[in-house]
């Protein structure tokens, strides 16, 4: 039973409370509401486990050598014998650009291990071919895998006339007067379903200019992670010694450069 003593109702702190949010404006109830939401979805490492690089895929760039002029580039894969746009660049007078690799590009139908590049085409100047003998050895037969191998070079943006077809680009050290022991490197990227190595060692004949041979080895060292991942062929050939060629895969990301040549019409 309630004694009597006086009770102000109005003091009483639970009602003051109520009456301050009975006498808010409903905009300010509102906006005290949503500005935690929308500090969330920009913060989604403290309010949820999405990754922003899963969902906007990530960006690479590099330089194309050399284009006339400003331009796009569209680049391209092999995709169950199709070529396939992948990306698209806007490139700068001086070639440079920045991509954004999908996320989830689409895939081939079925595992294509066997056409992840391996004899190089970018041979030393003496060097003419190369035939080799052996496969690697997967750890994941059935990884499908989609590799930028060249692309297409417009000056009127996407849909524009092609002016240009786009190769990966080499890039050669020497520490030597000749063309011998010197150090060639081409880089590409390429999307993996899942983690995958690849790895083994062919033995090789590489066809000089002169018509002689020499024997030589690729060395494969392919450890692709799930997502994008840059792919990069060495090419080397110490003076008087065998031709060493070594393919290998990184994440992070590198940079990519591609060579320009004109259509010719």
């Amino acid at each position: 039973m309630l004694s009597h003593s006086k009770v102000d109702f109005l003091t009483w702190e639970p009602v003051k409370i109520l009456v301050r949010l009975m006498t808010r404006p409903p905009v300010a109830l509102f906006a005290r509401r949503l500005l935690p939401a929308l500090a969330c979805a920009a913060l989604l490492s403290a309010c949820g486990s999405a990754s922003v690089e899963n969902v906007a895929g990530v960006s690479v760039g590099g330089v194309i050598v050399f284009p006339p002029i400003a331009g796009t580039a569209v680049f391209m894969a092999d995709v169950d014998g199709q070529a396939r746009a992948v990306a698209t660049a806007t490139v700068a007078a001086d070639g440079t650009y920045r991509l954004g690799l999908p996320a989830a590009p689409s895939l081939p139908s079925r595992s294509n291990l066997e056409t992840l590049p391996t004899v190089p085409r970018v041979l030393p100047d003496q060097i003419r071919g190369v035939g080799c003998s052996g496969e690697p050895v997967s750890s994941t037969p059935n990884a499908r895998v989609l590799v930028l191998s060249g692309g297409t070079f417009s000056a009127d943006g996407v849909g524009g006339p092609v002016m240009g077809q786009l190769l990966p680009a080499s890039a050669a050290i020497s520490n030597r007067v000749t063309s011998q022991d010197i150090l060639i490197t081409t880089r590409t990227h390429a999307y993996a379903d899942r983690d995958v190595r690849l790895t083994g060692i062919l033995n090789c004949t590489f066809a000089r200019n002169d018509g002689s041979t020499l024997g030589g080895t690729v060395q494969v060292n392919y450890d692709l992670k799930r997502g994008w991942n840059t792919l990069e062929i060495r090419t080397g050939q110490p003076e008087l010694a065998a031709p060493i060629v070594t393919v290998a895969s990184s994440q992070p990301l590198t940079d990519v450069n591609w060579r320009y040549l004109p259509v010719t019409r």
